[in-house]
């Protein structure tokens, strides 16, 4: 179920993020955050009482088995290549 967060103080984006299972890239742009990116330019830089979309998950997750290692690697829309052993 989507949601929306309201910043809290010594909160940031990278933490939410990963606490609500999804890369800061994600919620950073997505649409409904608009929004804030126009009010903070720098994804490092959100403050108390902003609002934070975070939609529904998809339920296209990885699984990995207990005790097995995968190479995930996704190439983020700026071309840099993001690489994550799980």
């Amino acid at each position: 179920m989507s949601k929306t967060l309201v910043v809290q103080p010594g909160d940031c984006l990278i933490n939410l993020s990963r606490q609500e299972g999804f890369f800061w890239e994600t919620l950073w742009n997505h649409p409904q955050n608009a929004d804030l990116r126009q009010r903070r330019k720098q994804y490092n830089i959100i403050k108390k009482d902003d609002q934070l979309f975070v939609p529904d998950k998809d339920g296209s997750g990885i699984r990995v088995p207990n005790g097995s290692t995968a190479l995930l690697c996704a190439e983020r829309p700026d071309g840099a290549v993001y690489a994550h052993a799980a």
